[in-house]
């Protein structure tokens, strides 16, 4: 959504989860940017944009940034997807490890999350709301 405001012409958004990408869709069609926010449940491999892109866009939250196929997607996804003299953003990650546990820290997470959404002004609800 955030890449759409920004001025992109359309944005391809692929999730591996199909319940993520519902709520990707939700939260879309909420903030009124389904014509030019297409989101996809699938991987890099099977997934189908029909077009090249001039950027690709990576969150990087697979688990420990090396784990769930995180790396070879985003390979397969610049292989498959990306414009000749496009770029892969970002181009360099930290990792930074702790371990939790606790459902009041899930409740805090959200609330932060929800702070996220409200100051870039995007509706986070339909992700929120999960439990």
């Amino acid at each position: 959504m955030l890449c759409a405001r920004a001025g992109a012409r359309h944005v391809y958004a692929v999730d591996g989860s199909t319940g993520a990408a519902a709520m990707a869709r939700a939260c879309v069609a909420a903030n009124g940017l389904s014509s030019r926010v297409t989101v996809l449940a699938g991987d890099a491999e099977t997934v189908s944009l029909g077009e090249k892109v001039d950027v690709i866009v990576c969150d990087g939250t697979g688990p420990l940034l090396l784990g769930g196929g995180l790396l070879r997607g985003l390979a397969v996804a610049r292989n498959r997807w990306l414009k000749p003299g496009g770029v892969v953003l970002p181009d360099a990650a930290s990792l930074h490890v702790t371990g939790v546990d606790d459902r009041d820290h899930l409740v805090e997470a959200k609330e932060a999350w929800a702070g996220v959404g409200s100051a870039v002004g995007v509706d986070l609800g339909a992700a929120m709301a999960q439990q």
